[in-house]
């Protein structure tokens, strides 16, 4: 316990120094002129919180499907191939919806659904049929694939050719950043949840962890409700 609230508070203290670096150096990594541009500032942001609730389920559903719902293995990853369809699905008719929708429509709109989707995994038992599951992931996979090519590309859509580097990996180091947190988030929330139910209701467990997960996600499409409502496409 101490070791890790040692390593949160080093990391910490380091960005604090990264950030007077910043100020004060103009050929520094990670300009700090870059979060004067508010689209990026809010894509950031967005990013950031949007993402803790849809890169744990890679982590909290496979888990919930052995665990607690006795599946092999096997068969659970079967059960994830939905998912990725359809990811793939939904890449032709993205930028289609972006450019009739708008940026701040879409994401407002779609922050809520990715939310409400994972809080309704909390409603599936070691008994719901396979199709229900199949169809269930698949357009998980629909609306997670549009929530992140939306956050991407209006992240970096107005940054100036000088800072388009720089913005990127910055955006990449928030992405992996997220992913570590919403994952590490699951596992705290199913843990802290099992202890309180015991090991004879870990699917109560799961569910409460998806569900505050989902409510997360939901609060952060507050983020983007800060789109200025005439941002171009």
């Amino acid at each position: 316990m101490w070791w890790s609230l040692s390593l949160v508070a080093a990391g910490f203290l380091f960005s604090l120094i990264y950030a007077y670096h910043s100020h004060t150096h103009s050929n520094a990594l990670f300009r700090s002129k870059l979060f004067k541009n508010r689209i990026y500032s809010i894509g950031i942001l967005g990013n950031f919180f949007a993402r803790l609730g849809g890169n744990s389920i890679p982590f909290l559903l496979p888990l919930m499907l052995q665990v607690a719902f006795g599946f092999e293995p096997f068969i659970t990853g079967l059960l994830m191939i939905p998912t990725v369809l359809g990811s793939l699905a939904s890449k032709p008719i993205i930028r289609k919806i972006i450019q009739h929708f708008g940026y701040r429509q879409v994401l407002l709109v779609n922050t809520l659904l990715v939310g409400l989707c994972i809080a309704s995994f909390a409603l599936t038992t070691a008994d719901t049929p396979i199709w229900l599951r199949a169809i269930h992931f698949f357009i998980f996979g629909i609306l997670n694939s549009l929530q992140f090519v939306s956050m991407n590309t209006l992240t970096l859509k107005d940054l100036s050719q000088q800072d388009a580097s720089s913005g990127n990996s910055f955006l990449s180091m928030i992405m992996m950043l997220s992913m570590s947190i919403g994952v590490a988030l699951a596992g705290t929330l199913v843990n802290m949840f099992s202890a309180y139910f015991g090991a004879e209701q870990l699917d109560n467990a799961f569910h409460l962890a998806l569900i505050c997960l989902g409510c997360l996600n939901i609060i952060a499409a507050y983020i983007f409700w800060h789109i200025p409502k005439n941002t171009p496409v």
